[in-house]
C-alpha cells in the first residue's frame, strides 16, 4: 500500500520500532520489562525473569525514535518497506538484570526460552538512507533512574 501511494504522491514512511525505554511518564504508565525491573530494584524486591533469560531484545530510548521520525520527515526520504528503528545491539533478559548492581535476582520456569529468542533490529538501512544511529544507553537510563 506505502508504495501504491508513493507512487500517487503521497509521503508514507513505514517504520519498524524495537523496544522502547525512556520518557517523561514511561516509569509510572508502562508495563515493559525495563519499567518493571527499575520499580522492584527501588522497591528491594527481586528482578522476575520469565524462563532462562537468555532471550535477547533490542532496547531504544524514545528520544532516539523522536530523533529518527525527525530524520526521516527532514530527508524526505520515499522508501516503500519497513525501516527498523532501534539500537542493533542484543541484550540478553539476565543482561539486562545483572545492570542492577546487588539485585537479587529470581526465574521462574527457569529452564524455558520465554518469547521469541531474539528481536535484534537491523539498522544498517537507517543509517544508510538517512543517517540515523541511536545515541542513548539502557545502561546510563538505568543507572539515572534508580
Amino acid at each position: 500500500m506505502a508504495k501504491y501511494y508513493n507512487e500517487e504522491g503521497g509521503k508514507i514512511h513505514i517504520i519498524r520500532l524495537s523496544n522502547l525505554f525512556g520518557g517523561v511518564e514511561y516509569l509510572e504508565k508502562k508495563n515493559t520489562v525495563v519499567k518493571k525491573f527499575i520499580t522492584s530494584y527501588k522497591n528491594h524486591e527481586p528482578l522476575i525473569i520469565n524462563g532462562n533469560g537468555k532471550q535477547k531484545r533490542d532496547f531504544i530510548h524514545v528520544h532516539d525514535v523522536c530523533k529518527s521520525i525527525m530524520l526521516i520527515l527532514e530527508k524526505n526520504i520515499c522508501y516503500n518497506n519497513p525501516i527498523d528503528i532501534g539500537t542493533g545491539v542484543g541484550t540478553s533478559i539476565i543482561d539486562l538484570a545483572n545492570m542492577f548492581l546487588n539485585a537479587q535476582i529470581e526465574h521462574v520456569d527457569n529452564n524455558e526460552m520465554v518469547g521469541v529468542e531474539s528481536s535484534i533490529s537491523d539498522t544498517s538501512l537507517a543509517e544508510k538512507l538517512f543517517g540515523f544511529k541511536a545515541k542513548k544507553k539502557l545502561e546510563d537510563y538505568i543507572k539515572e533512574n534508580i
